[in-house]
């Protein structure tokens, strides 16, 4: 681990990144897992104040309210679960599963 868990309740494995007031395992993730709940799992961007988990996720996950699965791309702002998916989901209510 070459990164700071700081305030962090769980366990930042092979990490080398910050998980910082996150509530939560951040796992073999080359990004930051700031004010998260929940799971960052081989992610290499970014779990900002998301609740869910992120898991083998290129991109950021921002204010997400949900999942974000092997997703390629950004979820910002959404309410719902990326799967899977190649686009952004920014604002969105539903969600992008392909």
């Amino acid at each position: 681990m070459s990164g700071a868990n700081i305030n962090g309740v769980g366990s930042s494995i092979n990490g080398r990144s910050t998980n910082i007031n996150g509530v939560g395992s951040s796992i073999n993730g080359t990004g930051a897992k700031i004010n998260g709940v929940g799971l960052s799992i081989n992610g290499t961007g970014a779990n900002i104040n998301g609740i869910g988990s992120s898991i083998n996720g290129v991109g950021a996950k921002i204010n997400g309210v949900g999942s974000s699965i092997n997703g390629v791309g950004a979820k910002i702002n959404g309410v719902g679960s990326s799967i899977n998916g190649r686009s952004a989901n920014i604002n969105g209510r539903a969600a992008v599963t392909r």
